[in-house]
């Protein structure tokens, strides 16, 4: 092949591949959702800071039907709307940025369509976990508000494979929540002490306990 096929080769091969790029990318198989490019087939996305996620990235990441795992930390991503349409999602962790309070998620759409979520990890300002009304599937829930007390856990009755809580800022009134959850093997309160009673009621079953009041 001489020299000028060989670049006229070359070319062709380069303007297929755009060619095949463009395509992708109008018809949302490949996303690029801040610096990351990723597929509407994945079935797991983990991004941070580094990666420039912003609300901006929302109607890509919605592309992601299949997903089974969302993990969110420290980025500017505050609308989580998109969530609804995860029916396969078997984890979701956000941790919304606490030094930027532009950025500190405040509204968490139910995850009733996610059958299948068993694992939330989720730092933001809310003051109630009925986003988890008809999540029956968990076993592990760690919700941690920075500047909401969050006065209403009545969204974690039903559960009876949750094993594991962890809830900071807490103070509510109404404790015996935890009493109904036949799976329960640890719980973490940070923010009001546990009624005496609960506390008894909770150990007598075997469950570990740490309960504190913030300074």
């Amino acid at each position: 092949m001489t020299g000028k096929a060989s670049k006229k080769a070359l070319m062709i091969s380069l303007l297929s591949i755009l060619a095949i790029f463009i395509l992708l990318r109008s018809c949302h198989i490949l996303l690029h959702i801040g610096d990351v490019y990723t597929s509407c087939f994945s079935k797991e996305f983990r991004v941070n800071e580094n990666d420039h996620i912003n609300n901006d990235n929302i109607s890509e990441i919605a592309y992601m039907r299949r997903l089974k795992h969302f993990a969110a930390m420290d980025t500017q991503l505050t609308d989580l709307s998109f969530i609804t349409g995860f029916t396969e999602l078997e984890s979701f962790s956000v941790v919304s940025s606490s030094n930027d309070p532009a950025y500190v998620i405040t509204d968490i759409p139910s995850l009733k369509n996610a059958l299948s979520l068993g694992y939330v990890y989720l730092f933001a300002d809310v003051n109630n976990l009925d986003f988890l009304v008809d999540s029956q599937k968990l076993y592990d829930v760690t919700v941690v508000s920075y500047n909401k007390e969050i006065t209403d856990i009545s969204g974690l009755r039903n559960k009876p494979e949750l094993r594991n809580i962890v809830l900071k800022n807490v103070k509510c009134s109404d404790y015996s929540i935890f009493l109904a959850l036949p799976s329960l093997n640890y719980l973490y309160l940070e923010g009001t002490i546990l009624p005496d009673n609960i506390k008894e009621e909770l150990e007598k079953k075997g469950i570990r306990i740490e309960n504190f009041i913030e300074d």
